[in-house]
């Protein structure tokens, strides 16, 4: 055992005093400039500002007074002896010593985490501007299309008589893609798309452009089959591939009519087997308050419509089973569609309890995330993409709320103990700078991942999520996993003999508490109806650290509802 370490109160007050003092000196690194951003001068995409340049020297200096810090505050002042024995009057000055020295750790960490944030932050902007350029350069005229769409539109048309679905088409190239025949089936004519917009005409042409993009009707496109110029295909009897596209449009904005129409004639012309593409208009007119109000209402109308009136007629009706939800603001990944026809049997299935699948995650970022395959059960509805089906509207739109849908759906009475089905990598990516919800957590939002790998998830087997076998294996995992402290969460500083894939666990004493320890883990802090987003049981799942590992943010295990 080795012998205490003795000091006297003096030589021990100039060590501690004299590397508290050190410790608050100014930096000589300057501080970052301001407003830096995509569109010219330092802070343009490629041409870094000058403060970015010296954030790696800054990072290191500051990790080096942390480790400092954190060496002193682990000395605990009662191990010390003075001169043969405790004074009183020396250990109060040590507790004010350590307090200070407290007060800048913390100070130091935000520091750090600014570095780190505004990084972030100059990534995602030089990706926009790309993304801007590339969309400005991809633009072409319009005005040489429109004579020829309204005859080709009018071959497809819709009807109000309601008629049973019949099963939903696959498309035939899926099996030339090594596909299994046991797999799911693609979705159909009954899963329309309803994509809500209201004024941003671009927003919603970089929306649409997606959703054509990842269509299931380019697999049906292979060459010497059909050509975009084949009108025969068009009136042929052949059922068409894919969900249909209703666009339903708030208000009269010219632009945005004039990108539906668009958007009409390119999918007729270049995927001429793709079901229906409808343009519903909602009428704002008698509707007050702000824009929560007129979303809301604009909500509850778009759906009624595609679920009581609207049928697809190509031969027969077809009414509506479940909807795709989207916003103008929203882009889908490659395997969008693909990913909502696996999940659906589960959604339909009443033993699953599920409100809805959704393409969000909120702690979606792109250094949380790191499965393209993984699912998770949620307790959380997020919006940002979703599918609900018919069931759930029948119960839910006679009484569907005038403001605040979204905040609404997550309440008791309409949640009814029902679970989400969310990725761990978004399906969707939120790239509004302007809103009704003027860019709220801007700072998460931008820096999500956009998933770009292609998983064939409807021959994937899922029953891993279904909640009697799902619920069991959750708590096993959390409550198996090692205990870590936040610091050590956060900076990614493991126990030894961890495996590479073994989650470890973080703990928060409450609710009221998690906030504060959502903030210093870097993530998602904010909580609704007394979930934390994403949460399950009160367990928010998130990948930390340099290898991404796997972390179970939970309260104590003894508090955990799960079988």
């Amino acid at each position: 055992m080795s012998a205490p370490r003795v000091l006297t109160g003096a030589a021990l007050l100039l060590f501690l005093g004299g590397n508290f003092l050190a410790m608050r000196q100014p930096s000589s690194a300057p501080p970052p400039a301001q407003g830096g951003g995509p569109a010219g001068g330092p802070g343009a995409a490629g041409s870094p500002p000058a403060w970015a340049a010296s954030s790696g020297a800054v990072a290191r200096q500051l990790q080096s007074e942390l480790a400092t810090t954190n060496a002193l505050l682990d000395r605990p002042v009662a191990a010390w002896t003075v001169g043969g024995g405790a004074a009183s009057a020396l250990e109060k000055e040590l507790s004010a010593q350590k307090a200070a020295l407290s007060a800048r750790f913390e100070a130091l960490e935000g520091t750090l985490e600014d570095i780190k944030t505004k990084a972030s932050r100059l990534a995602a902007a030089a990706a926009t501007a790309a993304a801007a350029k590339a969309e400005a350069e991809e633009a072409k005229p319009r005005a040489a299309r429109a004579a020829t769409a309204e005859a080709v539109v009018r071959s497809k048309t819709f009807s109000r008589e309601a008629a049973p679905p019949p099963p939903p088409v696959a498309p035939a190239a899926f099996a030339a893609a090594g596909r299994r025949p046991q797999e799911v089936s693609a979705l159909g004519a009954d899963s329309p798309v309803l994509m809500i917009c209201f004024s941003r005409a671009d927003y919603l042409r970089r929306a649409l452009a997606a959703v054509k993009k990842f269509h299931p009707a380019n697999l049906a496109l292979s060459p010497g089959s059909l050509s975009s110029s084949s009108s025969s295909s068009l009136g042929s009897d052949r059922p068409p591939v894919g969900p249909p596209v209703v666009v339903s449009q708030d208000g009269e904005d010219g632009r945005v009519a004039s990108v539906i129409g668009d958007f009409k004639v390119s999918m007729l012309r270049d995927l001429p087997t793709a079901s229906k593409v409808v343009h519903l208009k909602h009428s704002q007119r008698g509707i007050g308050g702000d824009g929560y109000h007129k979303l809301a209402q604009h909500y509850g109308w778009a759906l009624g419509q595609v679920f009581e009136q609207l049928h697809v007629s190509h031969g027969h009706p077809v009414a509506a089973q479940r909807v795709l939800l989207l916003e103008e603001d929203l882009e889908i990944a490659p395997d969008f569609f693909d990913y909502f026809a696996a999940t659906a049997p589960l959604l339909d299935d009443p033993k699953e309890k599920l409100l809805c699948v959704s393409a969000w995650n909120d702690n979606g970022q792109g250094p949380h995330v790191s499965d393209p395959r993984a699912v998770y059960r949620s307790s959380f509805f997020p919006g940002l993409g979703w599918m609900m089906n018919r069931a759930l509207w029948t119960e839910l739109g006679p009484r569907w709320p005038r403001a605040y849908w979204d905040d609404w759906l997550r309440e008791p009475p309409q949640q009814a103990g029902r679970e989400v089905l969310r990725p761990e990598v978004c399906r969707t990516y939120h790239f509004a700078k302007k809103g009704v919800s003027n860019n709220q957590y801007s700072d998460f939002l931008t820096t999500i991942k956009l998933n770009d790998e292609l998983v064939s998830w409807r021959a994937r087997d899922l029953s891993f999520l279904r909640r009697a076998e799902y619920d069991p294996a959750f708590r096993r995992e959390v409550a198996g996993a090692p205990l870590v402290g936040v610091d050590e969460a956060r900076q990614g500083r493991w126990p030894q003999g961890l495996k590479p894939d073994q989650p470890v666990r973080v703990e928060y004493p409450s609710v009221a508490r998690f906030e504060a320890v959502a903030r210093r883990l870097g993530i998602m802090d904010n909580v609704k109806a007394g979930v934390p987003r994403v949460a399950y049981h009160g367990v928010v799942t998130v990948r930390l650290g340099p290898d991404r590992r796997k972390v179970h943010v939970s309260p104590p295990i003894s508090a955990l509802k799960l079988a």
